[in-house]
């Protein structure tokens, strides 16, 4: 006999985050109800990020707070963590638990990448993103999606070395693609 796998809300996610099934700090998301394992960051994944929250924390204007590793609620039963987000400082002050949406949402993938482009970029879309950047280390690339609606992004591209990305939603934030993958 199998049994249909258990969904969860936001709210039984939290209770198992506070009492001891899980860890605060655990590598554990909440995607349509479904408990995920993050994997572990690679060291490349690492470095990655660390250039990247160097670089966006010198170009950010201001109104616009960098979070790292932190999660975003997206709905009732999707809470996601991602490498990088941007999000309004209002919003980041205000929230009495994680913020919703934000202006920019940065991904890092190494060997995860079919597991972030599966669910990932649909719940972003979804929650309203209005920029993702999904940097793939595996093929040294980025795939930049905008234009958010219910399901996806409608527009997108995808930028290598030695070409330089502009964000589209965050004026005077650019950045040498090469520089990333140590180029």
């Amino acid at each position: 006999m199998s049994f249909p796998p258990r969904r969860f809300t936001l709210d039984e996610y939290h209770r198992l985050l506070e009492g001891a099934v899980l860890r605060r700090g655990s590598r554990t998301e909440l995607l349509d109800g479904v408990l995920l394992e993050r994997g572990e960051r690679t060291e490349r994944q690492a470095q990655a990020i660390t250039l990247l929250h160097r670089r966006l924390g010198q170009l950010l204007p201001p109104g616009v707070s960098l979070r790292a590793d932190e999660p975003l609620t997206v709905s009732q039963d999707t809470e996601l963590t991602p490498a990088l987000a941007v999000v309004p400082s209002d919003v980041a002050a205000r929230a009495v638990r994680h913020p919703a949406t934000a202006t920019l949402v940065v991904e890092v993938a190494d060997t995860d990448l079919e597991r972030v482009r599966k669910g990932h970029v649909r719940a972003w879309a979804r929650a309203g993103v209005h920029e993702l950047w999904l940097v793939n280390l595996v093929d040294r690339r980025i795939d930049v999606l905008w234009k958010p609606d219910a399901e996806a992004f409608q527009d997108a591209m995808v930028l290598a070395t030695p070409t330089t990305l502009t964000s589209r939603s965050l004026p005077g934030v650019t950045l040498a693609v090469g520089a990333l993958f140590g180029l």
